[in-house]
C-alpha cells in the first residue's frame, strides 16, 4: 500500500479540524488567497501546494512537517 504524500497528510488532518468539509475549503480559500477550484484541486492532488502554501498551513494550524515526514503525525 502507497504512502500518504505530505500534502495528503497535511489535508487529512485540517480537513478533521472542521465539522464541514465547505467549512475547511472556506477557511483555504481565505488563508491561501486562492478562489474554491485551485482549493479543490490542491484537496485531490492535482496541484500540488507551493513550499510557501505547506509552510503557510503548517503554520497556521500548528502541525509539525518534520512529524508528518518521519511519521509521527498526532491527528
Amino acid at each position: 500500500m502507497l504512502q500518504p504524500t505530505l500534502q495528503e497528510q497535511l489535508f487529512d488532518i485540517i480537513l478533521n479540524r472542521f465539522p464541514r468539509r465547505v467549512d475547511a475549503v472556506e477557511a483555504l480559500c481565505h488563508l491561501l488567497h486562492l478562489a474554491k477550484d485551485p482549493i479543490y484541486r490542491r484537496l485531490r492532488g492535482d496541484t500540488p501546494l507551493l513550499p510557501q502554501e505547506l509552510a503557510l498551513l503548517a503554520q497556521h494550524f500548528g502541525i509539525s512537517l518534520g512529524a508528518l515526514i518521519i511519521g509521527q503525525a498526532a491527528h
